[in-house]
């Protein structure tokens, strides 16, 4: 018998792991014709067809708990593996109540006293402007948004995209219009400096409010071109080159497939992309995803496409004010053959200290937890796809 070690390609003999692993980790295959039935090896689940399956590990924690004058109880938790790439991630602390509403009058008054640079009284004075041989009018513009170089750059060619003229709008507050502008001057500017540098990778991403990380109030997008486009995203086109080798097929057509068949994850199609929850998020609230049709890419998507993903994220937004939700991470990112949007809710899980729902997991051991089933997110969020 071999086992694995998530995303690694290698076996190992049974002496190497701990024994209470053996079990979880026995390797299932899933190269095989027809369908994978429900099997259990140990503690370890898979659920999928054909090719593709859905692997986890159910645990169960038994303890004297306190709350019941200490009977014996069982408390779960599991570890689920990404259906590409095989990297872990935990599905534990469930959030049992309902989100706290976040404490909007101190970030108002705290930003109603500091100086923004991206106001429209302050950005053409303090923000710089692209050299000539990129943008010839020193900073691009397209409705509401305004794109310039990053000041503090993440790379060579690194800028900074103003969303809008509104200083502190909430998710639900953005129009299609103004998400379609701002994505659509982004892959502008991103187009300029692929025509002189094609092998760089294009990468589009917003950190709203601060539990996200945004140093300023006033919605912004990061937008670089870079030959080091991240770990995530390598090592996902790396899986996707080695399925379509192995099995002469697309991962992500074969993800939807099984998907839309299961109905747990998915939420929805509109116009040309599909929208789901991820299996294996990265975010405490689950991850959505958006997939773009195989073979459009930055910087050629249409603007149709720009209007149909700003869609999807006012449907989010109206999921966010329902949920008393205002911060998010997003990413535009793409394979060769696949853009996609990677969005993560984001939250202080105590309003009052600030705590963040990042913790050693994540930072130190690159062990993403979900506080909620992405089942049950999928749940909650798909209503808002099935309005028109």
């Amino acid at each position: 018998m071999l086992y694995f070690a998530p995303g690694k390609k290698r076996g190992y003999n049974s002496s190497e792991i701990p024994v209470q692993g053996k079990a979880a980790y026995a390797i299932i295959k899933t190269g095989q014709k027809g369908k994978l039935r429900r099997q259990k090896r140990g503690n370890l689940l898979a659920e999928g067809e054909g090719v593709l399956a859905f692997e986890k590990v159910v645990l169960q924690t038994r303890l004297l708990d306190p709350r019941a004058d200490f009977a014996l109880a069982e408390i779960p938790s599991e570890i689920r593996f990404d259906p590409l790439t095989g990297a872990s991630g935990r599905v534990a602390h469930f959030l049992t109540r309902d989100l706290p509403a976040p404490d909007l009058d101190s970030w108002k008054q705290f930003a109603a006293g500091q100086f923004c640079p991206f106001c429209p009284e302050n950005v053409e004075r303090v923000t710089p402007q692209f050299p000539p041989e990129i943008c010839p009018e020193g900073r691009l513009r397209r409705g509401e948004a305004l794109a310039f170089p990053n000041l503090s750059p993440y790379d060579r060619h690194s800028a900074l995209t103003v969303v809008t003229r509104a200083h502190f709008p909430l998710p639900h507050e953005f129009s299609a219009t103004q998400l379609a502008d701002a994505f659509q001057l982004s892959q502008d500017y991103l187009g300029r400096v692929l025509a002189q540098e094609p092998d760089l990778h294009p990468l589009v991403t917003w950190n709203y409010l601060p539990p996200a990380g945004s140093s300023q109030i006033h919605p912004h997008l990061q937008v670089f071109a870079t030959a080091a486009p991240g770990n995530a995203p390598l090592a996902e086109w790396r899986a996707e080159e080695a399925y379509r080798q192995a099995h002469a097929a697309d991962f992500w057509s074969a993800l939807l497939e099984e998907e839309k068949k299961r109905g747990e994850r998915y939420l929805g199609r509109l116009g040309e992309t599909e929208w789901l929850i991820a299996f294996r998020p990265y975010g405490v609230l689950g991850d959505v995803l958006a997939l773009f049709p195989e073979g459009v890419l930055l910087p050629h998507v249409p603007r149709d496409l720009f209007l149909t993903l700003a869609a999807g994220l006012e449907r989010l937004f109206r999921f966010f004010r329902d949920a008393h939700l205002v911060s998010f991470n997003l990413a535009l990112y793409q394979s060769p053959r696949r853009l996609r949007l990677r969005f993560i809710p984001r939250l202080y899980l105590h309003q009052a200290i600030h705590t963040s729902d990042i913790n050693h997991l994540q930072m130190l051991l690159a062990e993403p937890i979900a506080m909620v089933p992405p089942e049950e997110m999928a749940a909650r969020i798909r209503p808002y796809f099935e309005l028109a």
